[in-house]
């Protein structure tokens, strides 16, 4: 007998948003960076060619924050299937990205990843 599939659209509840999470990729993260690549330029000679004051003054201007959320979100989206048929074998066979949903403002919601 062959097995019906049924497509349910629905949001990933494992996944808890970007804001204060793992996934944060927030300024205070790139201060840290910055701060131990610092420390390790100082160990060595041939990053000098590298110009770090210049680094360090436009690496703001490089950052796209939004590519990177939805990088992450397409990520997440496409390890559901094997995450929770680990769990529950044969529960889902496939899991699309639709959307993913960002407040404007995190005083009563949080990031969620529609699929």
């Amino acid at each position: 007998m062959k097995q019906q599939s049924t497509t349910i659209e629905t949001w990933l509840p494992v996944f808890t948003g970007f804001y204060n999470t793992i996934w944060d990729q927030s300024d205070s993260h790139l201060e840290c960076e910055l701060d131990s690549e610092s420390e390790w330029r100082a160990n060595c000679p041939q990053c000098d060619a590298i110009p770090w004051d210049f680094i360090k003054e436009n690496l703001w201007d490089c950052i796209d924050y939004q590519s990177y959320y939805l990088e992450v979100a397409q990520d997440v989206t496409a390890g559901m299937p094997a995450f929770l048929n680990d769990i529950v074998p044969n529960l889902i066979s496939d899991c699309r990205f639709q959307a993913l949903q960002s407040p404007r403002e995190y005083n009563f919601a949080n990031d969620a990843i529609d699929v």
